[in-house]
């Protein structure tokens, strides 16, 4: 789905084009909050015991997670509007950017292993304990970026 957004709405649109755009703002919000809720049937302890102790479980849970992100990027992308000519589409940029940012924070090649990734995931457990408390899918988005960090515009 991607959804379109000119100015050149007649006047007598313009509602239905808001209620549009709020719609898909709280789509996205609904969809980042279930795929929140859903990773709670484990801690990032959880996951840590794992590369520890489970290795083939911590590769299962990666490529999952790593699943799961590409599919919410890709649902992500697909609400990005063709225009930032009304405050309604500016709102929906700023959402998708926030979770974009969230999701998809690393630029982990496309080459990269699974073995890699795991290797990623489990390194950043071991390194930062304190972050064992955050969601496993928070934890997973901080991982990659920390092992593949995307250069910053110069």
């Amino acid at each position: 789905m991607v959804l379109v957004l000119t100015r050149n709405h007649p006047p007598g649109d313009r509602p239905r084009h808001r209620a549009v755009v709020r719609s898909a703002i709280i789509a996205m919000l609904a969809a980042l909050t279930v795929t929140h809720a859903a990773a709670q049937f484990l801690s990032a302890d959880d996951l840590h015991s794992w590369c520890k102790s489970n290795r083939s479980m911590a590769s299962a849970y990666a490529a999952g997670m790593a699943d799961e992100a590409a599919h919410s990027l890709f649902v992500l992308d697909s609400f990005k509007p063709m225009s930032n000519a009304d405050s309604a589409s500016s709102a929906l940029i700023a959402t998708t950017k926030i979770g974009t940012e969230l999701i998809g924070g690393s630029c982990r090649p496309p080459d990269a292993t699974l073995d890699q990734v795991t290797d990623a995931l489990c390194n950043f457990l071991r390194d930062f304990p304190s972050d064992r408390h955050a969601p496993p899918a928070l934890v997973f988005g901080q991982a990659m970026g920390k092992r593949w960090p995307c250069q910053q515009p110069q």
